[in-house]
């Protein structure tokens, strides 16, 4: 590959890595406004990313037989052009049912983007290397957007947010036509690959604890603007300040997690996190009478470190187990979304009060994966048994 194609390769990929996460992290500080024009209540307009986040779930186990079929380039291209459509649709439409539709679209065609994992493909350790850096700086990226995303909405309305990500798309995926080479290859699994790896209790059932993990980091996110707005009637350009300090405080914890990870042994960091998880819950519940924001985003933050050792370990431990590590890792990719979809969703529901909602998920969420925990454990202790025998 030419150095300038190479180049180009690489942009391309941290623009795709970028592209992932701004449906949410852009949009965030505009929900009020989005709210108020389709005529919906905050939480309800928050749900919008709680539909993306599935509508991503849905689309992953069937990303392999796309590509079978079509090529990595053309879906791609069609994934990213589905979700530049959905969200031209949203600035035109005026129903709010609508809206919500079409972020679920959104999602779907941002699935195909778990593709870019595999853009890096066959350069061994050079290109996990580069993989890293560039997520690195993509999330460095992602942790600021909420401050483009309420400038944009303070001096040109909450239609340019999704117009800056369409351009965005637009510019995408004119350098994946120019740059990306194709290929047939397959390298997400299909769906009875899917059925294998989740019929292993072991890799479901960890799997499935990086899921509840991940849905507690997206529900904290998630609930910032409106716990802002609605509790502590901050104006959108504080909100975007609180989302960029969870988001540096999220970039701080994975680093924690990354080092703590490597001092522990076994299971011990999840312990250890489902451990600062429930002292983030019970800090949560002292913070509700309170009327300081940062005593409503201490524990968001105390959680973070935690679900971040949790993730971290449970996805470690799930690849490990793990007959198709390539299965394992989409499968995962896949239950993570959806626990976050369908969490978040239903935290926000609880219209009253959605600090009591996220409470209730970060109570839910470490009773779950301890009785999780404890039966994967079990069942690995078992199976060490029967091959000693």
């Amino acid at each position: 590959m030419k150095p300038h194609n190479r180049n180009a390769t690489l942009f391309l990929i941290l623009t795709l890595i970028v592209l992932g996460a701004l449906p949410v992290d852009l949009i965030l500080p505009a929900l009020p406004a989005i709210a108020s024009h389709f005529g919906l209540a905050l939480p309800d307009a928050a749900l919008s990313a709680s539909l993306y986040a599935l509508g991503i779930a849905a689309a992953q186990p069937w990303i392999g037989k796309l590509v079978q079929r079509w090529g990595r380039k053309a879906v791609l291209v069609a994934g990213l052009a589905l979700s530049g459509v959905a969200a031209a649709c949203i600035v035109l439409v005026e129903q709010g049912w609508a809206m919500l539709i079409l972020r679920a679209v959104q999602g779907l065609g941002c699935g195909t983007l778990v593709l870019v994992h595999h853009l890096l493909s066959g350069r061994g350790e050079r290109g996990r290397r580069l993989l890293a850096a560039l997520a690195l700086l993509a999330a460095l990226l992602i942790a600021v957007a909420p401050l483009a995303g309420a400038w944009l909405q303070a001096h040109y309305g909450w239609q340019a947010v999704f117009l800056a990500y369409e351009f965005l798309v637009l510019f995408a995926v004119g350098l994946m036509i120019g740059v990306l080479e194709d290929t047939h290859s397959a390298p997400q699994p299909a769906p009875a690959s899917f059925r294998h790896e989740l019929a292993q209790p072991g890799v479901a059932g960890y799997s499935v604890l990086a899921g509840l993990a991940f849905a507690c980091q997206f529900t904290s996110l998630l609930a910032i603007p409106v716990v802002g707005t609605l509790v502590y009637a901050l104006p959108p350009s504080q909100v975007s300040f609180a989302l960029l300090g969870y988001g540096m405080a999220l970039l701080a914890s994975e680093a924690i997690a990354s080092v703590l990870g490597q001092m522990l042994s076994g299971n011990n960091p999840i312990r250890i996190g489902l451990g600062l998880v429930a002292m983030a819950s019970a800090a949560l519940a002292l913070s509700l009478r309170e009327a300081s924001l940062a005593w409503f985003l201490a524990p968001l933050l105390a959680c973070t470190v935690g679900t971040s050792l949790v993730r971290a370990t449970a996805c470690s431990q799930a690849l490990e187990l793990a007959s198709d590590r390539g299965a394992a890792q989409a499968l995962g990719n896949s239950l993570t979304f959806a626990c976050a979809g369908l969490l978040s969703l239903a935290a926000l529901q609880i219209e009253a009060d959605v600090r009591v909602g996220v409470l209730v998920l970060f109570i839910a969420a470490t009773l779950v994966a301890a009785l999780l925990l404890a039966s994967v454990t079990e069942h690995q202790a078992s199976d060490r048994d029967a091959v000693k025998l």
